[in-house]
């Protein structure tokens, strides 16, 4: 993860791996005490999108590769 806190607002960049595509989530919180709950959202967003890789794209493991 990288914390920019200089210049325009800062930025916190995670990048990870879904469904065989490598995503970048870019999030620019107004306050310094928002970085725990941009933390906390950018990790639900991994595990829906690792889950909807898992269970509901055609090609994972769930039950539309059935």
């Amino acid at each position: 993860m990288v914390v920019k806190l200089f210049g325009p607002p800062p930025l916190v960049r995670r990048n990870f791996l879904a469904m065989g595509t490598e995503i970048t989530v870019t999030l620019a919180p107004q306050r310094r005490g928002q970085f725990r709950s941009v933390k906390r959202a950018m990790s639900e967003l991994k595990t829906l999108l690792r889950n909807f890789g898992h269970d509901g794209w055609a090609w994972g493991q769930g039950a539309l590769s059935t």
